[in-house]
């Protein structure tokens, strides 16, 4: 009582301040804070709890003059599996985890989420009690209190708490991180990639999980399934997934995406990656890269031949952006580079190259001959009038967005034709973008046509065969008097 007395003359004197602290911590799933109660009634700090799919963090902090001297922490499935008397009262003696402090803001417990047999849906119950003190101007010892994580009582009679957390899925932020699937694969996202927060989940793919068998020359290493649900990374990922017995460190190991195009599963290169000790790791070449959800095959090449090129439209000679190239066989596709140009894994005999101009509709072919495994061929193609569309359907993600323009990220209506009034903004009124940081905005106001109304258009052609397109819109109306 005397303690409680000195705080409240000390809270006069020295402005002490019961707002909770806000808890700086880089977590990737789902964090819960609760207030840090000292003598009951006393709001002192914070205790925050969190995963990022490989381990439970909880996370003392105090308030200004208030430091931790020890702390005890319970964590378990059911209420009665923490130490506890006859009466219902928690033995923090009896806690499985305890630290002594030398009078500290901040402390955190990491737990191994696999050691102790928690996985994502698991409840949890966790009693977070610490010994604090508070010190005067002087430095001495102004008062010393036990604290509790607020929560639900526990059924003795003493006035510890206890509160509940339960694991959600990993989470991917801005902060990146590093993430762990079954059969040890492992995905490792930069810093900076997405400024989004969505769910993460990666895992093992056998080889019989694959619609079509690898192509010639390549030897099965292994594959992942990566989602990150919609999400378009503006850097890289890296995936790791354990090395089979007997590859070489030398090995010449290509990532390849699983795509679906004319219906049939094709294989995409998006990387190249390297044998480390009893790993296989990704590394970012000059390869697309991994920036995305999809299924992700990992290729051991063995004399794999190579073709490369440029595309190029007959009339003109300018460069084919982003044309969709397919090699003979139906194993292989790549997506021109902005410069048109591609490359793609071969086998040695004959073969033909088609690539598809995805905005016109048409597409030019090339027929060329490998004469031996491991060789280099230059093939340059080119899209002219007459050479007729691709027939079958198009079931493929041609690139980001923006390379139609359609999310508006480049600030302003680039590949848009309007007439009217219209402008790209980040924002109107109470009104925000439905992803990412610009929209398009046209109005009936000042500048419309005819004073009464404004449109916006783009042309596109769908390939012959093509039963379904999907373009996900959202329309916000804002009548302005």
């Amino acid at each position: 009582m005397l303690c409680l007395l000195l705080l409240a003359v000390m809270a006069i004197v020295f402005g002490f301040n019961s707002a909770p602290a806000q808890a700086t911590y880089s977590c990737y799933g789902s964090p819960a804070m609760v207030n840090l109660y000292a003598g009951q009634a006393l709001n002192i700090g914070t205790v925050t709890t969190c995963t990022d799919g490989n381990n439970l963090y909880v996370k003392y902090i105090t308030n200004g003059d208030w430091v931790l001297t020890e702390t005890h922490l319970a964590v378990a499935t059911s209420i009665s599996s923490i130490p506890q008397t006859q009466k219902g009262d928690p033995k923090v003696g009896r806690f499985p985890y305890q630290a002594t402090h030398a009078s500290v803001n901040e402390y955190t417990y990491v737990i191994d989420l696999e050691q102790a047999n928690y996985s994502e849906g698991t409840q949890l119950y966790i009693a977070a009690h610490a010994d604090v003190l508070l010190s005067d101007e002087q430095g001495n010892v102004a008062c010393q209190e036990t604290a509790w994580g607020d929560g639900d009582g526990f059924s003795g009679g003493s006035w510890a708490t206890y509160f509940t957390y339960e694991i959600g899925p990993p989470i991917l932020g801005p902060e990146g991180g590093t993430f762990e699937g079954n059969g040890g694969v492992v995905v490792i996202v930069p810093p900076g990639a997405t400024d989004e927060y969505v769910t993460i989940d990666i895992e093992v793919v056998e080889e019989d999980g694959l619609a079509k068998d690898v192509p010639p020359n390549c030897i099965f290493m292994g594959a992942a399934k990566l989602d990150i649900e919609d999400v378009v990374l503006s850097d890289n990922a890296d995936i790791t997934i354990p090395c089979p017995s007997g590859v070489p460190e030398n090995a010449e190991i290509y990532v390849a995406k699983v795509v679906e195009y004319a219906g049939t599963q094709m294989f995409m290169m998006v990387d190249t990656a390297t044998v480390q000790g009893d790993t296989i790791t990704s590394q970012n070449p000059a390869f697309p890269g991994i920036l995305g959800s999809g299924t992700f095959v990992f290729l051991w090449g063995e004399n794999v031949g190579w073709i490369g090129g440029q595309v190029t439209y007959a009339a003109g000679g300018d460069h084919v952006p982003r044309a969709v190239v397919t090699l003979s066989g139906g194993y292989w596709l790549d997506i021109a580079g902005n410069d048109g140009n591609y490359g793609l894994p071969a086998w040695a005999g004959n073969f033909v190259v088609v690539a598809f101009d995805y905005k016109t509709g048409e597409h030019g072919e090339k027929q060329g001959y490998m004469p031996s495994n491991g060789a280099s061929v230059n093939v340059n193609i080119q899209i002219g009038e007459g050479s007729g569309p691709v027939q079958g359907t198009v079931n493929i993600q041609i690139g980001p967005v923006q390379d139609m323009n359609g999310d508006f990220e480049t600030g302003d209506l680039t590949g848009w034709e309007l007439s009217g009034a219209g402008s790209v903004v980040t924002s109107f009124g109470p009104i925000s973008p439905y992803e990412g940081n610009h929209m398009a905005m046209i109005s009936s106001g000042s500048g419309a046509v005819g004073d009464a109304s404004s449109a916006m258009k783009q042309s596109f052609t769908v390939p012959a065969g093509t039963t379904v397109l999907t373009y996900p819109l959202q329309f916000r109306i804002r009548r302005v008097p």
